[in-house]
């Protein structure tokens, strides 16, 4: 899988061949087809078990009672996380995906919506409890994933351009972006008196 997710996040879906993805993980091209029933089936699982994942994890905060601006922190941290350490590819793989409209995939897309919808919940009883602001939860989810998502997908491209010289400044690094969305986007969504629990 992680293999398969570091080729798709860069060539794209048909752009990679199955021959490819096994050279890489340093295994027989059958198992592929064995374990998930050929590329698709290991592309739809990347997806799926990312997103069930992401899912998961915020919905337990919420169910163990986390105030809501708690909780989208931990959303944040939970997918800089996950994209600077178990599954670097991932945003890129995804923003592929999201650009792809001529195909949607019946299983990956309802596993987004599931996960937009658990952090919808929480910003929604935010709002309801008076920790945030009156924010639109949809609107307040793009608000803070957006952003996140398009700086990890493109940190790859801004470290081979400082290699080779191309820009005169250094980058900030994932979690200083991540620092900077919390003390600003997340910390605006916030009524003055839940500031500090962010």
């Amino acid at each position: 899988m992680r293999a398969g997710t570091e080729l798709f996040a860069t060539h794209g879906f048909d752009g990679v061949s199955v021959e490819a993805i096994a050279d890489k993980a340093g295994v027989n091209k059958a198992m592929i087809s064995y374990h998930f029933g050929g590329k698709r089936g290991l592309h739809t699982a990347i997806l799926t078990s990312t997103f069930d994942e992401v899912a998961s994890a915020v919905r337990a905060l919420g169910d163990a009672g986390q105030p809501a601006p708690v909780q989208l922190e931990a959303f944040i941290d939970l997918v800089l996380e996950l994209a600077t350490t178990r599954r670097p590819a991932f945003p890129a793989l995804f923003m592929r995906e999201a650009l792809s409209a001529d195909r949607i995939d019946p299983d990956v897309f309802p596993r987004v919506g599931a996960l937009i919808r658990v952090v919808m919940e929480a910003i929604a009883r935010g709002v309801a409890e008076g920790s945030l602001h009156p924010v639109d939860p949809f609107c307040a989810y793009w608000t803070l994933m957006s952003p996140l998502t398009l700086f990890l997908a493109t940190e790859p491209t801004r470290k081979r351009a400082r290699a080779q010289g191309l820009v005169p400044f250094d980058f900030p690094t994932p979690q200083a972006f991540a620092k900077q969305l919390k003390e600003t986007v997340l910390r605006g969504m916030c009524t003055n008196r839940d500031k500090e629990t962010v």
